[in-house]
């Protein structure tokens, strides 16, 4: 070895008392003087040291690049050793892979952590076959993004259900992920694509910050019902690529114009909606209602000349005579549009003094002064208030600056007001914009500021209106020498609003870059003032409220450093922090700090700064009695650090720091909280040295010891302590400390030191044994949970078949889970939780078949809970269709038909199985006695009737199901009559999804049609198909004839016209259809959909003609149904 190479125990021996930038720096330039042999005996010897020797061969390897030592490394003991190897941009690619194979969970998830960043392809290709193998789908799923594209292609059909980081995954494979999404829903029908939709947010969240090109192509091919909340959310991003586009997918479906009428609007959106030609805003915003606060929203993005057309386009085909605007809409329109709406209310409001004094106020302001001011001169106060309100708001809506100026100056009563009044006043001042305040109105405001400072009655309120008037103008863009900007500063020096840091922030950080050294300059000598009579609030407020602006401003930051000075402990520890806010100077002022009175070390700002870069100086004080502001008295200091905060600290301040900790412990004066504070940093830094202390008679310490062994620097020394607490009961707290410390070992150590779950004494602790298992992956995990399970207590069987659901596809755990099935609820429920989405497609049938059969389970909530469950495996399961028939159509038993119709009912059930409502629809009709069930549609599968009641379907008796005792006298009402009314209902409250499926709607309809007692029922399903359109006159006739004989019905019917999409010009169509029909039955239809669509359009010509005709209908029912029409409410 060369003279300049020193020994590890010489090199240790020279840093040691090195501060730990000072031994950084030094190791460094040593690593990267040493020629490579030198380097890597050196490196060798301290590698095999303690954790603060092989951390500084680390960091001497990062610097020279020694990748040999830092592979070695990567298998070092201390887990905070290989974490900082792992992190070497050196490290060798053979490193990485045997981590990713055989090193801790911890470390696993770091390589994937650096494979998902990129640049290592060829060696995440390789490791994924193998990782996937003996860690699982999600482990393979994180290692996708570092994968080349083509492996990704080839791996993301059978790993999207384990993938957790879609955002990684998108920022690297865009188009891979599209084309899986375009896979997925290309391959499902209409309805399980709104399914996947709504389960694909973090999907479709990474992939529209990515691609939203590719979002917005698949959402108008494939996309079924309302907006995702991920595309909701980034709509601006959509219509950054096509804004008629994206109108075009939001007209497309009804659900998604109300969707963005009930969701405010970004500005981005807005500013892209603006981009948007009227006709395309109009479109939407009619479509929408239009939605007052879609329409609100558009305006605020559209320039002022273009906000009246697309308004009028908004309202078209409305009659608006009797509409009353409100403020916020009148606010947004164009002078001359909002003076001629409010002429028009005026008109509508002269019986309501206070809505016309409202609506006076957005008059021409000539015209709407007299109003208002005469209501100033009220004599009740509220008025008076709302007066002075609307003339403030008045006078700034004209823009004119001399105009405010005028009324400001009139509010001359203002000061003899009470304070209620002024209050109000003061609100609606601080909402005038600013450029609107000139300097001949200085007075008057000054003259408010006064009033309200001096009046005896000033409330909260008050002085918070005032605030906002101050601040509003104090954080204008004024040019320099402002009057404004000098009277803002003098009012808020008066008003002491320097206190107001929340106020006071955003005003000052709204200033332009630089123009803070004004504002300082102005107020510093009053700052200084307040400093000298001990009042340094003011000063720490401004500093709070410039935020990182002061600290580039010297003078300010010279009466920070006098306001640590200030005899008080709460001003005294804010001003600290402020002086130790700026990273560059933090050292030098904490030291500096220090210097001038060493009690300040124990505020933490100053000691976690000089615990990270001088801990000498923190030991020179610890231990002792201080004096100062912040002394210690008759007791010594203890400084209150973190295991983390002495990473960078030598062996020998370690043990210093150990030893104090052990004092502490010793001296009978140390509270009991701290204490256990104690305890649990000592477990941390030595687990071998506390056993004492979990054999501590006091609860708090002992628990405090096992959480700190959670985080010992050894792991396994942890662990094998906490393993000997989970038979106590201690265990709750030993259990979640030895995960900590399992994350750290890897899996061969892991298979040693973890007993099997059946030795453990708790049946908490063999779940959490059991859970290990699983989460951790040790050699024989799977053996070991399949040993678990014979004889083993319920909640561990259920804690086993949770473990074991990433080993379904292996024939021992799918055997061991149909036992489960067939077995006791709590564990057939066990097996119920998964869900397709979580489940590898290649195991998706197989566990579909599990969950049917469950079906058939004896007990009643495990039967119904299997078939709330089989809606989601329907897809990949035949033998759906005929369980839940079955399940609905069985009379023998009231137990589950209701889970199996709501299953059934869902739209991706039904759907996906047209034959199955028309088929359960035809045997319950059979049952009921009014017409035998039809070939083919659907007779029960079981061999087993499919009644068990009188064929009429009467109210009767059911001794077989009565429970015991009652006398076999439980009374049974029409039970199939009452399943095809659930049916019917459950078809009806979606008929959305009837109409884009209506094939077996209508085939249920002309089932139940068939019978006079079920007429109503087809009547009503046929109402919920009828659909603007062509077809819309067909369907309205078809309806028209079924319930020609039955204006009971019709009246009933009329209702369930979902007519709030229909656009007025297709209902006004439907509506002569109907009127044309003769009879009572079509005239009622007629009124239902006159008084629902009507109103939307304000009543136009068109609609009373057709009110009028209705009411001469020849029926004098059709007559009174009309006549209970109102178009214009007294």
């Amino acid at each position: 070895m060369s003279p300049a190479a020193p020994t590890a125990a010489r090199l240790l021996a020279e840093v040691d008392r090195l501060d730990p930038d000072e031994r950084t720096h030094q190791v460094v330039a040593l690593a990267r003087s040493l020629d490579p042999a030198d380097r890597a005996r050196l490196l060798a010897d301290l590698g095999v040291g303690d954790a603060h020797a092989a951390g500084l061969a680390v960091t001497m390897a990062v610097a020279a690049g020694d990748a040999a030592h830092l592979a070695a490394a990567t298998g070092s003991v201390h887990p905070g050793v290989r974490a900082r190897a792992l992190g070497a941009a050196a490290l060798p690619a053979d490193a990485l892979a045997v981590v990713a194979e055989h090193g801790s969970l911890a470390d696993r998830t770091r390589v994937a952590a650096r494979l998902r960043r990129g640049g290592h392809e060829p060696l995440a290709d390789a490791l994924l076959p193998t990782v996937r193998r003996r860690y699982g789908d999600a482990a393979a799923a994180a290692l996708l993004p570092g994968c080349s594209p083509p492996v990704v292609a080839d791996g993301l059909p059978e790993l999207a259900h384990a993938v957790r980081r879609w955002g990684a995954l998108v920022a690297r494979h865009p188009q891979a992920v599209t084309a899986h999404a375009v896979a997925e829903l290309e391959g499902r029908g209409t309805e399980r694509r709104a399914v996947w939709w709504a389960g694909a947010g973090p999907l479709l969240g990474a992939l529209v910050r990515r691609r939203p090109d590719a979002v917005l192509d698949l959402a108008e091919r494939l996309l079924t019902g309302p907006l995702p909340p991920a595309l909701l959310a980034a709509l601006h991003r959509l219509l950054a690529v096509d804004g008629s586009r994206v109108v075009a997918l939001l007209l497309a479906d009804p659900d998604r114009v109300a969707q963005l009428g009930r969701s405010p609007l970004g500005r981005s959106a807005r500013t892209r909606l603006a981009a948007l030609p009227d006709a395309d805003l109009g479109a939407l915003l009619r479509a929408s209602g239009p939605s007052h606060r879609l329409l609100l929203d558009v305006l605020r993005g559209l320039a002022p000349h273009r906000r009246a057309a697309v308004h009028d386009l908004a309202h078209a085909g409305r009659d608006r005579g009797l509409d009353l605007l409100g403020d916020d809409e009148l606010a947004l329109l164009p002078h001359a549009r909002r003076h001629t709406e409010a002429r028009r209310m005026l008109a509508l409001v002269r019986d309501d003094p206070a809505t016309t004094l409202r609506v006076s106020a957005w008059l021409p302001f000539p015209e709407a002064r007299p109003v208002l001011e005469a209501a100033t001169r009220g004599a009740d106060a509220s008025l008076r208030a709302t007066g002075y309100e609307l003339l403030v708001r008045a006078a700034a809506a004209t823009g004119d600056p001399a105009t405010v100026t005028a009324v400001l100056t009139g509010l001359r009563r203002i000061p003899n007001e009470q304070d209620p009044v002024r209050a109000r006043v003061l609100g609606a001042l601080a909402r005038v914009r600013p450029e609107l305040v000139e300097p001949a109105a200085l007075p008057a405001l000054d003259a408010l500021v006064t009033a309200a400072v001096d009046a005896r009655d000033t409330s909260g309120a008050t002085r918070s209106a005032l605030h906002h008037v101050v601040f509003g103008l104090l954080g204008h863009p004024w040019p320099d020498g402002s009057a404004v900007a000098a009277w803002a500063l003098d009012a808020a020096d008066r008003l002491g609003a320097w206190r107001h840091d929340a106020l006071l922030g955003p005003a000052l950080l709204a200033l332009p870059r630089g123009r803070e050294r004004a504002v300082v300059a102005r107020v510093l000598p009053r700052l200084r003032s307040a400093l000298r009579r001990g009042e340094p609030t003011a000063v720490l407020g401004l500093v709070a409220g410039l935020g990182r602006r002061a600290r580039d401003l010297p003078e300010l930051q010279a009466l920070v450093a006098e306001a640590t000075t200030v005899r008080d402990d709460h001003v005294q520890r804010r001003a600290v922090a402020a002086r130790l806010d700026a990273p560059g100077t933090r050292l030098a002022r904490a030291e500096e700090l220090v210097a001038r009175d060493r009690s300040l070390i124990t505020l933490p700002p100053v000691l976690a700064v000089l615990a990270r870069h001088r801990p000498a100086r923190v030991l020179e004080s610890a231990g002792r009695r201080l004096r100062g502001r912040f002394g210690t008295g008759a007791a010594w200091w203890l400084p209150d650090l973190t295991a983390r905060d002495l990473r960078r600290w030598s062996p020998r301040q370690v043990e210093a720091h150990r030893g104090l900790l052990r004092r502490a412990l010793a001296d009978p004066g140390t509270v009991r909280h701290r204490r256990a504070a104690v305890a649990g940093l000592l477990a941390e830094l030595a687990p071998t040295a506390v056993d004492d202390l979990l054999a501590d008679p006091d609860v708090l310490v002992a628990e405090a010891a096992l959480t700190g062994l959670g985080r010992a620097a050894d792991p396994e020394a942890g662990i094998g302590r906490l393993l000997g607490g989970i038979a106590t009961d201690r265990a709750r707290v030993a259990l979640p400390a030895a995960a900590r410390c399992a994350r750290d070992l890897p899996p061969a150590r892991l298979a040693v030191l973890l007993p099997g779950p059946a030795s453990a004494a708790t049946v908490t602790a063999r779940k959490e044994l059991v859970r290990w298992q699983q989460a951790f992956r040790p050699e024989g995990a799977l053996d070991t949970l399949l040993a678990a399970w014979p004889g083993g207590h319920r909640d561990v069987r259920i804690a086993v078949l949770t473990a074991l659901r990433p080993w379904f596809g292996d024939d021992r755990v799918a055997a061991l889970y149909a036992q489960a099935g067939e077995g006791e609820r709590d564990l057939a429920l066990a097996v119920l939780a998964a869900v397709p989405g979580r489940t590898a497609p290649a195991l998706r049938p197989r566990y579909a078949a599990l969950v049917r059969r469950i079906t058939a389970h004896p007990e009643p909530d495990v039967a119904r809970a299997a078939l709330h469950a089989l809606g989601r495996w329907v897809p990949w399961d035949p033998g759906a269709r005929d369980a839940l028939h079955d399940a609905v159509t069985d009379l023998r038993t009231t137990a589950v038909w209701s889970a199996a119709a709501g299953t059934a009912l869902r739209p991706g059930v039904w759907t996906e199985l047209p034959a199955l409502l028309p088929a359960i629809v035809s045997t319950l009709l059979a049952a009921t006695g009014t017409g035998p069930a039809q070939p083919g549609s659907g007779q029960p599968t079981s061999g087993q009737p499919a009644a068990a009641e009188p064929a009429a379907d009467a109210a009767t008796t059911d001794p077989a199901t009565d429970p015991p005792g009652s006398g076999g006298a439980r009374r049974r009402d029409r039970p199939a009559g009452q399943r095809l009314d659930r049916i019917v209902a459950g078809l009806a409250a979606r008929g959305a999804v009837a109409r884009r499926h209506p094939g077996p709607v209508r085939e249920v309809a002309a089932l139940l049609a068939a019978d006079p007692a079920t007429l109503p029922a087809a009547a009503r399903l046929l109402a919920v198909l009828a659909a603007p359109g062509p077809g819309l006159a067909d369907d309205l006739t078809a309806l028209a004839a079924l319930v020609a004989d039955r204006p009971v019905v019709a009246a009933a019917v009329g209702p369930a016209l979902e007519t709030a999409a229909w656009p007025a010009a297709d209902a006004l169509v439907g509506v002569d259809v109907l009127v044309a029909v003769d009879g009572p039955a079509a005239g009622l239809l007629a009124v239902a959909v006159v008084a629902r669509v009507g109103p939307r359009t304000g009543w136009t010509g068109d609609w009373l003609q057709r009110v009028d005709a209705l009411r001469a209908h020849p029926d004098p029912d059709v007559r009174a149904a009309a006549d209970g029409i109102v178009t214009a409410p007294e």
